[in-house]
């Protein structure tokens, strides 16, 4: 009952995934289409003698599929032997908290399962029952057992959950498993994955025979396949590398169905001052992306002072982010030494030279060639009106205007870490600290309107303060440092 109630009660409960109404049912979610279309169905297979390994099956007394040098595409499951019934388990049955699952991700592009144990037993997938996908990710979500996801219900928590497709999911370079959190009841395994070719342990002969399971051979962990065999199917389709072109028609699909989730006007998110708070950044992009908006701009300083740098650039990266080129950026690209006034003024001389040399040094090379890209300013026409993003009107060490706010119907700009209007300049706070630190993320949203202009809607999001300050305080920063981001962000007010 709880599992039909959820059911027909998607849309309420499911800010995971991205749900479509209005739309066929068949394709009501688009990440549960793609993975019933990219996966390689056994019972759907036209050369199946042909991966047959006849004298291994004739040894185990079990059928050997061999996949180890095919196009394919499957979902596994570690068993927990603590935890998981093989009887329920086989047979998708959900018993008391067991209503989900979580599989990974296992293709021809990469083999990665999170056992360290060679031996373990890892159930296959090749079908998903309808209704049962709940979301995707390219890394583990923290549902080891079920363990994180809070007493039936469907909280999983904010690590690092960028929605997939299943064959995107499988290419995880994180060194760590891809998951795909689904309802339980009803997932049947179709095999026993023996990755690398290894020997079947004797209680996987015995439950391959008792549950009438096969084994599948793939490669060995954390490799791909080169020049996959094709593999034929009974409708005369081939399963073969034009699934990388069905990914990207199914994108097209997605961001399609997304742009028409408001056709009445132009929406654009506009946040500001980031600071390498992965925490706050993701809260606002995640909350972008359930409004539907695809154009997004950040006024400048990505980075400096805060503990994640890399990180929150490639997070930027994944949401497609329009970046302007602040301060902070240009400590690292052009050094500190053209800013001498400006930060001798703000007494951050010495901890600005210590930030900006820590920061570069956790950037890659392409991170910081990237950054030399970013634009001083980008100007927008919405709704008939300029509008100029900056990250300052003013000059850093003179605190000249730089630009004449009246050339614009409207100028927005960062930097200061306070929201303001002041006549036609709109100043935004940081992502996670200004007026948002007191336990707030913050960014704007412009909605274009059809009599012309826009509207202008102020976001506060929560996000994990915890997460935050424990990534403040495990950083390689110095003590200072930490006591300065700890401060900008509230943390220390909440410790």
């Amino acid at each position: 009952k709880i599992i039909v109630n959820l059911l027909n009660n998607f849309d309420k409960y499911m800010d995971c995934s991205i749900i479509f109404s209005n739309f066929d049912e068949k394709y009501r979610n688009l990440y549960e289409y793609d993975i019933k279309e990219m996966l390689t169905n056994l019972s759907n297979i036209k050369d199946y003698n042909e991966l047959l390994d006849k004298e291994k099956s004739k040894k185990y007394g079990v059928d050997v599929i061999d996949y180890s040098d095919k196009d394919y595409v499957m979902l596994a499951h570690v068993r927990n032997n603590n935890n998981e019934d093989i009887d329920d388990l086989v047979n998708g049955i959900s018993t008391g908290n067991s209503n989900f699952i979580s599989l990974s991700a296992v293709s021809y592009r990469n083999q990665a399962y999170y056992s360290s144990v060679p031996t373990d037993l890892i159930l296959g997938y090749d079908n998903i029952p309808d209704g049962s996908f709940i979301c995707s990710s390219i890394e583990n979500m923290g549902t080891n057992g079920n363990g994180a996801i809070n007493q039936n219900s469907l909280e999983v928590g904010e690590i690092k959950r960028k929605q997939r497709g299943i064959l995107e999911t499988s290419s995880s370079t994180y060194e760590n498993n891809s998951e795909v959190l689904l309802f339980r009841e009803g997932l049947k395994p179709i095999c026993i994955i023996l990755a690398g070719g290894r020997e079947p342990t004797e209680e996987e002969i015995n439950i391959a025979k008792k549950y009438n399971l096969k084994f599948v051979i793939t490669q060995a962990k954390w490799k791909g396949i080169d020049n996959p065999k094709n593999i034929k199917l009974n409708n005369n389709s081939i399963k073969s590398n034009n699934r990388l072109s069905k990914v990207e028609e199914l994108k097209k699909v997605r961001d399609e169905i997304i742009s028409k989730k408001d056709n009445k006007s132009r929406k654009i998110a506009v946040l500001a001052d980031v600071h390498a708070l992965y925490e706050p950044t993701l809260a606002i992009l995640e909350d972008i992306r359930k409004e539907g908006i695809t154009e997004i701009y950040s006024l400048g300083d990505n980075i400096g002072t805060g503990p994640n740098p890399s990180e929150v650039l490639e997070l930027l990266k994944e949401y497609n982010v329009k970046s302007i080129m602040g301060n902070h950026e240009l400590y690292v690209v052009d050094g500190i030494e053209g800013f001498r006034e400006h930060l001798f003024r703000t007494r951050s001389y010495d901890s600005t030279k210590y930030n900006s040399r820590w920061t570069k040094q956790q950037l890659s090379n392409e991170q910081k060639d990237n950054i030399k890209l970013y634009p001083k300013y980008i100007e927008l026409k919405i709704g008939g009106k300029k509008v100029l993003l900056c990250h300052s009107i003013k000059d850093f060490n003179t605190g000249k205007l730089i630009v004449n706010p009246k050339e614009f119907d409207e100028v927005l700009q960062g930097h200061v870490h306070f929201e303001s209007v002041m006549d036609n300049v709109r100043t935004l706070s940081g992502v996670g600290i200004g007026t948002a630190g007191d336990g707030k993320a913050y960014y704007l949203i412009l909605s274009e309107k059809q009599e012309g202009g826009y509207e202008v809607e102020t976001r506060y999001i929560d996000y994990d303060k915890e997460n935050l300050g424990q990534s403040i305080n495990i950083s390689t920063l110095d003590e200072k440092a930490k006591d300065k981001i700890n401060s900008w962000s509230g943390i220390s007010k909440r410790r």
